[in-house]
């Protein structure tokens, strides 16, 4: 079809029209779908020992106007609700989810508006199953597991062909905000304190199991759309949720530097939400303390949230890290905004913290050991006395002691970019 068109500003809530535009011809080719670059997401469940997946699915709406723009009050995204768009590998393309829901539309509607929102990773629950008018709203509890803990991402715009939507001539590109708060969590024991510092356990007690999440328009260009967090109208009362960090054992703490907890990507995907005084609002960190030659003291540190310096709440979007300074006779937490993703240095990603399995080991001749590390960073290496044998697979961070090696005493040292750990190997 040959007409004179309106020209739009094609995004995931709004289609802001501004001037004629020349004769088009529509076309009838299969809708395409594009992502924009989404910074340091998890996109599927915590799996292995970094927690790395990327987003591989999203859930796309979108509502379709014959005649007039979209409209909020009057507007129904019925040609896609709720449609899983995904792509098998990172490599390859978007496409909708024909296996799954083979009723779904894979070419354009016609040469009226289409209007997309999206929301991701994709969810079959959560979503009203009936089409209805209206932005699209998504209702969400936080799982106790956090392991099954992923992101959530909102559609804030879709940008085809700079500041005009020709219906089918580029893919469907959605760019995607955060919606939840990331928190992760540093420590460092006091300068010159000898006594070996071991984190057991990370707890957090916070509010909001349930909420909603709701679009709205801006009306600007080009991001078209913020949303909101609410609590669930369906569950009015507020609830207490706890979720732990159980990653975080036995992981030990320097006096040179405040070092990640954990993988950047194995971090907590919270709820927004702020924080009152002389609430359950809590963060609990399990810890121990161990004296040259003595058991592990294991002590219990409990911090109001809304105490702690540099953090009275958690927006969406935002990343939080709280430090944790570990004294003889006193602990010490400090709050600060980071940015969400770990910067790319020279290409390769520096390393924040490094732990080991073990700093000792006893092994018999002719037997084997595998040490384990654990490091966010990319440039790791492994160096040893002279004598002793070993691999270092750095793909499932591990170093083997092999049973060739003699009897005898060594050291090996292992290095993530400016830190060392070193491991004292004995062979009996």
């Amino acid at each position: 079809m040959i007409r004179k068109l309106i020209t739009c500003i094609g995004i995931s809530l709004l289609v802001a029209c501004s001037q004629e535009a020349e004769e088009l011809t529509v076309p009838t080719d299969s809708i395409q779908f594009g992502v924009e670059n989404v910074s340091d997401t998890r996109g599927i469940v915590i799996s292995g020992e970094t927690g790395s997946n990327p987003l591989t699915s999203m859930s796309v709406f979108c509502a379709y106007t014959d005649k007039q723009e979209y409209n909020p009050a009057t507007s129904k995204t019925e040609w896609m609700h709720n449609v899983r768009v995904f792509r098998a590998n990172v490599s390859d393309k978007w496409v909708v989810d024909n296996t799954y829901q083979p009723n779904a539309p894979t070419q354009w509607a016609g040469d009226g508006y289409h209007t997309f929102f999206a929301f991701a990773p994709y969810r079959w629950d959560g979503v009203s199953d009936l089409p209805k008018e209206g932005l699209p709203q998504l209702f969400y509890s936080v799982p106790t597991d956090h392991k099954s803990q992923q992101d959530i991402l909102y559609s804030h715009k879709t940008l085809l062909n700079g500041k005009q939507m020709y219906i089918g001539s580029r893919p469907v590109n959605f760019g995607f905000s955060h919606a939840l708060s990331k928190i992760s969590f540093a420590a460092q024991k006091e300068i010159g304190m000898t006594d070996e510092v071991q984190i057991n356990s990370i707890n957090l007690t916070v509010n909001r199991y349930n909420g909603k999440l709701t679009p709205e328009l801006t009306g600007s260009y080009p991001d078209m759309i913020r949303a909101s967090w609410a609590s669930s109208p369906d569950m009015p009362k507020t609830y207490i949720l706890s979720v732990a960090n159980d990653g975080l054992k036995k992981i030990a703490v320097t006096d040179s530097k405040f070092n990640l907890l954990h993988h950047s990507d194995s971090a907590f995907f919270m709820m927004p939400q702020p924080f009152q005084d002389e609430t359950d609002n809590k963060l609990i960190v399990n810890y121990s303390i161990i004296k040259q030659g003595g058991s592990p003291i294991n002590k219990i540190l409990e911090v109001d949230l809304s105490k702690i310096s540099g953090i009275t709440q958690w927006e969406m979007g935002k990343a939080y890290r709280y430090s944790i300074l570990i004294k003889d006779e006193k602990v010490i937490v400090t709050g600060t905004i980071t940015d969400w993703v770990e910067k790319t240095i020279d290409g390769n990603i520096k390393a924040t913290y490094l732990s080991l399995s073990e700093s000792e080991v006893n092994i018999s001749r002719g037997s084997e050991r595998i040490i384990y590390y654990a490091t966010d960073g990319t440039n790791i290496s492994v160096k040893a006395g002279q004598g002793i044998n070993f691999t270092h697979d750095p793909a499932s961070k591990k170093i083997t002691i092999l049973k060739t090696t003699p009897a005898g005493k060594y050291i090996l040292e292992v290095r993530a970019d400016k830190i060392t750990r070193k491991i004292n190997v004995t062979v009996i």
